[in-house]
């Protein structure tokens, strides 16, 4: 733009100002606006001088970078024409190349499988020194991957050396063998290696501990080996042989288990053996130290008397008296801790297997599984040695065995383990019939139990006669026996508990028990029948037998409380319980005995039937009279709920001996014998009917009323019905014995009397018929008093 147009634009700009000044000045008071129009022309001044210099920028900005995008269109320009020089320089030589294209093929392929075999000799050239890298890496675990990744192409970039070689010895008779020195390197690292990835899985349970991501490596380098041995067997004919690292990881984890029980089995074969030597003098004196000179004379030894004092003895005399003898003896506690510390440390390794090992392992080695096989077949042989010599061990370590193995099937429990693998495996024996160690554990144990209690309850009931019995707190007499056999009943299972066990050792303690109590039952059925005590000592024994029966109903519910549901349903307790009900009866008859082989009591029942104070009544009286204070002693020293028991018994007792009193010499038959006959009936009802139910009591007076009807009644079928009835109870009563009570009867006619025997006769051949189809099988009374206790 030339110096004429600018000035131009400058006049026309300025008239235009002063046009626009004009038209805000044209009346003389705009003038007073003057000073805001002054401001207002500065500010749009500045505004658009402003505005002016930010378009000016950007115009800059935009000439400068269309300058560089010319200077870089320029340098292309030139760059473009230098290519197509070149290009028309190379088809000129094209042009002369044209006519010997072979040659060219030639020497193209020549010169590309030059390259290929300077790239593969400078491979193998530096495999030595690739090797020495990778080994590098193994002396940091966490490259344990990596180094694995690099030796695999390393071994196989020797790998196809070798088969290369060994392809052109067969075509030339070329000589590749100082060749293979390049590749012993690659061999030698890849043995470090292995032998360094193996001692690694072989500590695989501190791994998963300390260092999971290591183990985690070495199995993913056992997944991928063999990938690539499954790979090589499907490209390769010739292949290099596979290495089947997850056949020798199993092989491996089994030695390695093997190995951890090796000691283990040992110690526990141990069992018996000599393992201390302990020394005393002949006063039975432990020898705790012993001082000798160098030619082995004592001088100075210290000892723990028998009453546990300690005592030094120095001088010359005392050492001359004494004399020390050695002895080796197998120490239990010392044995027993060391194999109760192996046991569990190998249960507290399957935790860790299933908490770290398992979770490195990938899933399809199912590693829990087949481990715990592992480990519990050599557990189950470790108790099967200490079962086979379980006489040696005292009952305690027997009992600390048998827990180890209630805690470690609950340890298997938490673990998953289903119940059928819980159980330890059978252990095969040479001889077939042997049977497993467990089983010979328990059995000793049971047995030894059985021993036991069977010396303690034997000495408990000779004790027990020995003494006079004494009243407890109630005022009831007692002898201690039922006390102290239960109270060592109860402390075998709370040893039993004391281990934990719900089981198995549960269930054979308590059927040893349950055999246990009926011995004990017979032993006291035994003693109350052969010996004979007083009275007072039948009325503790009964009172020990309510006690026993009510103390096995709560031994009953404690068992079964202990023992697991399995278990339950295969112990009949309550049966056993029953059987001292049994006792009782026994013991009652004892004190029944007591009763009428009183000399007062037997006074009278000689008396009956054959002298006149029995007519008046006075006998009778008198026998009852003594009844009834023995009763009154009854009351006071027996257990309430068995006064009726003893009062039916007593009642038996004198109705049988009344019975057989008169049937042993039956009186004449008067009009006054009848009469006394029914008054005693009735006394005797009187007094019994205190103690007993009307439906009770009448079982035994109505055969005091059949003797009386066969005694007066003229009617030959009263009197059969009579006969029938005693003859179910009293099976002395013969036809004889009928004979001569009817005979006895002065009132009764000839006629009445072959009729009534006639009939009787047919009775007493049914009855005979009847016992012998039923093989002589006696049918108990389901009402009898035992019948109460149930």
């Amino acid at each position: 733009m030339s110096a004429v147009d600018l000035s131009h634009q400058a006049l026309e700009a300025k008239e235009l100002g002063v046009s626009e000044v004009l038209k805000l000045l044209q009346k003389p008071e705009d003038l007073n606006r003057l000073h805001e129009l002054t401001v207002d022309y500065q500010n749009k001044l500045k505004a658009n001088k402003a505005g002016i210099s930010s378009v000016v920028q950007t115009q800059v900005e935009a000439t400068r970078q269309g300058v560089n995008l010319l200077d870089k269109a320029h340098r292309s320009i030139l760059k473009l024409r230098s290519s197509l020089d070149r290009i028309n320089q190379l088809c000129e030589e094209c042009s002369r190349l044209i006519d010997h294209q072979d040659k060219i093929k030639v020497l193209s392929l020549t010169h590309a499988n030059l390259q290929k075999v300077l790239s593969e000799l400078e491979d193998i050239v530096v495999l030595p020194s690739r090797a020495e890298m990778v080994l590098g890496l193994l002396d940091d675990p966490v490259n344990i991957l990596p180094a694995f990744e690099a030796l695999t192409v390393l071994e196989g970039t020797a790998e196809n050396a070798k088969q290369a070689w060994n392809r052109n010895v067969k075509t030339t008779n070329h000589d590749f063998s100082h060749m293979f020195s390049y590749l012993e390197r690659v061999n030698e690292v890849m043995q470090t290696f292995e032998e360094q990835l193996w001692d690694h899985l072989d500590n695989f349970l501190e791994l998963s501990q300390e260092n999971p991501t290591l183990l985690v490596d070495c199995l993913r380098i056992v997944e991928l080996q063999e990938q690539l041995d499954k790979k090589n067997s499907r490209t390769k004919q010739d292949a290099q042989q596979a290495k089947r690292f997850r056949n020798r990881l199993v092989l491996r984890l089994q030695s390695w288990v093997d190995n951890r029980f090796r000691e283990l089995l040992d110690l526990a074969s141990k069992i018996g053996e000599y393992n201390m030597v302990v020394k005393y003098d002949q006063y039975d004196n432990i020898i705790l130290e012993e001082k000798r000179d160098f030619l082995n004379h004592l001088v100075w030894v210290k000892l723990r008397t028998r009453a546990g004092t300690i005592e030094t003895l120095e001088t010359e005399e005392e050492l001359a008296m004494i004399d020390i003898t050695e002895e080796s003896l197998f120490d239990e506690e010392p044995y027993l801790e060391e194999l109760m510390e192996y046991l569990g440390s190998v249960e507290l390794d399957l935790c860790n297997i299933y908490d770290n090992v398992a979770p490195c392992f990938p899933p399809s080695y199912n590693i829990f599984d087949s481990l715990f096989q592992m480990y519990h077949v050599n557990v189950a042989e470790v108790i099967d040695i200490v079962g086979q010599r379980a006489e040696s061990l005292s009952t305690r370590g027997q009992l600390r065995i048998m827990e180890f193995v209630r805690k470690y099937m609950e340890t298997l429990r938490g673990l998953g383990v289903i119940e059928e693998s819980i159980r330890l495996p059978l252990v095969i024996h040479e001889d077939p019939q042997q049977m497993q160690g467990l089983d010979l554990l328990m059995d000793c144990y049971i047995n030894r139990m059985s021993d036991t209690m069977t010396k303690w309850y034997t000495n408990i009931l000779k004790v027990d006669f020995e003494y006079e019995p004494k009243k407890d707190y109630k005022g009831f007499l007692r002898t201690p026996g039922a006390t102290e056999f239960f109270r060592i009943m109860n402390e075998e299972i709370q040893v039993i508990l004391s281990i934990d066990d719900h089981g198995e050792v549960m269930f054979n303690t308590a059927e040893c028990s349950l055999k246990i109590m009926k011995a004990f039952q017979a032993a006291l059925t035994s003693a109350l029948s052969q010996r004979h005590m007083t009275f007072e000592m039948a009325c503790a024994q009964l009172n020990n037998c309510v006690m026993c029966y009510e103390q096995s109903l709560e031994f009953s519910e404690d068992v079964q409380r202990q023992l697991l549901p399995e278990y339950k349903k295969r112990i009949d307790i309550e049966v056993v319980c029953r059987g001292f009900l049994d006792v009782g009866k026994v013991a009652t008859k004892s004190l029944v005995e007591n009763i009428f082989n009183d000399p007062g009591t037997s006074t009278q029942l000689k008396a009956l039937f054959s002298s006149a104070e029995w007519l008046s009544g006075k006998t009778t009286a008198t026998l009852i009279a003594t009844v009834k204070d023995y009763m009154t002693d009854v009351q006071s020293g027996v257990e309430n709920t068995f006064v009726k028991r003893v009062a039916e018994a007593a009642l038996e007792e004198l109705v049988r001996r009344y019975v057989n009193i008169l049937l042993a010499g039956v009186p004449q038959v008067t009009e006054a014998v009848v009469k006394r006959l029914k008054e005693d009936e009735n006394d005797v009802e009187t007094y019994f009917s205190t103690h007993l139910r009307p439906d009770r009591l009448s079982k035994y007076i109505d055969q005091l009323s059949d003797i009386r009807e066969l005694l007066s009644s003229n009617e030959a079928a009263t009197c059969v019905l009579a006969y029938s009835n005693l003859l179910q109870i009293h099976s002395g009563f013969t036809l004889e014995v009928l004979q001569r009570i009817i005979e006895a009867r002065v009132d009764m006619p000839k006629k009445e009397m072959k009729e009534t025997l006639a009939q009787c006769k047919e009775v007493w051949k049914d009855r005979a018929a009847a016992q012998a189809a039923a093989s002589g099988h006696k049918q108990e009374d389901s009402k009898s008093w035992f019948s109460w206790g149930k």
